[in-house]
């Protein structure tokens, strides 16, 4: 949920926190941040009744964003590195095309 509301290019220059760590780095916008947070909530309580499951993943919701800035960072260094790899830019592949 954290690309789709940022983005790829936008999450890699974004923190969870503050620190000396981080440098430069902005932090999680807190609307947003608190949008996805309502999303998440509702997302484990239409599919979990424990409220224990519930409020486990709703305190590591800041790891989760943490993962999602590290996954986005990961994928655009290979972009950077492998720009064939990008399939975002491909909209249809043709089976005939593909060879193994």
């Amino acid at each position: 949920m954290f690309e789709a509301v940022w983005g790829y290019d936008a999450l890699t220059e974004r923190c969870v926190v503050r620190s000396v760590k981080t440098g430069t780095l902005k932090e999680l916008t807190p609307h947003k941040k608190l949008t996805v947070e309502k999303h998440f909530e509702h997302y484990l309580n239409y599919y979990n009744d424990d409220p224990s499951i519930i409020s486990y993943h709703m305190g590591k919701i800041n790891n989760y964003a943490n993962r999602a800035i590290g996954g986005s960072r990961k994928k655009l260094k290979a972009m950077k590195e492998y720009p064939e790899i990008d399939m975002e830019g491909i909209k249809e592949i043709d089976d005939d095309k593909i060879q193994l």
